[in-house]
């Protein structure tokens, strides 16, 4: 039994408190790693078709963020992201992947307005 009262899986192990009257478990939100991949491209979309086009690059996109693709995938927090990233490597290459677009991706995006606002200025 791992930390918490819980089992190798995660799940609230018999005997704790907060495993009275369940079962089995919970069945994960998102069961494999490439489901999880799918399911924050899915997110990269929506986000995208709820923008209207900047005029600077004429782009539909905007800024994503953590807490946004985690109310997407049906998680009550960020944390639960992380979670995520304790269930395998594989999963946690996914998570390491997106929080790595989404460091880049905001850059850019602070870069150019800040490129935007000292052409427009002068």
């Amino acid at each position: 039994m791992s930390k918490e009262g819980r089992d190798e899986k995660g799940r609230f192990a018999e005997g704790n408190l907060f495993s009275i009257g369940i079962k089995n478990g919970r069945k994960p939100l998102i069961e494999t790693p490439e489901e999880l991949a799918d399911r924050i491209a899915e997110y990269l979309e929506w986000e995208d078709s709820k923008k209207r086009p900047d005029s600077y690059s004429g782009m539909g996109k905007g800024i994503y963020t953590l807490s946004g693709c985690a109310l997407y995938l049906g998680f009550s927090s960020k944390a639960s992201i992380d979670d995520q990233m304790k269930r395998s490597p594989d999963f946690s290459n996914v998570i390491n992947k997106f929080k790595l677009f989404l460091t880049h991706w905001n850059e850019q995006r602070c870069i150019g307005v800040v490129h935007s606002q000292q052409h427009n200025s002068g």
